[in-house]
């Protein structure tokens, strides 16, 4: 994977797309970011319990109900 990645910063290079101080500084950063990524630091957020996303869909379902009761009304005022 390593070498894969070094090739394609390597092709941007010998195309004239990048300057090497440019690709440079691109691999370092993708370096930095993939250790971030694998230490865990990423995706640390809690996931959230069932519950919550049920009461998050029935929410949902609830106003999307009443939306669609009133909207009738507004449109038999609104013809008058």
């Amino acid at each position: 994977m390593h070498q894969a990645s070094l090739d394609g910063a390597n092709s941007r290079l010998w195309g004239g797309i990048h300057f090497s101080s440019d690709n440079e500084a691109g691999l370092l950063l993708g370096r930095q970011v993939g250790q971030y990524v694998l230490a865990g630091k990423a995706f640390n957020a809690a996931v959230p319990e069932p519950a919550t996303w049920a009461m998050t869909i029935g929410g949902l379902a609830f106003i999307g109900a009443v939306m669609r009761r009133r909207n009738p009304q507004l449109l038999s005022l609104a013809g008058k």
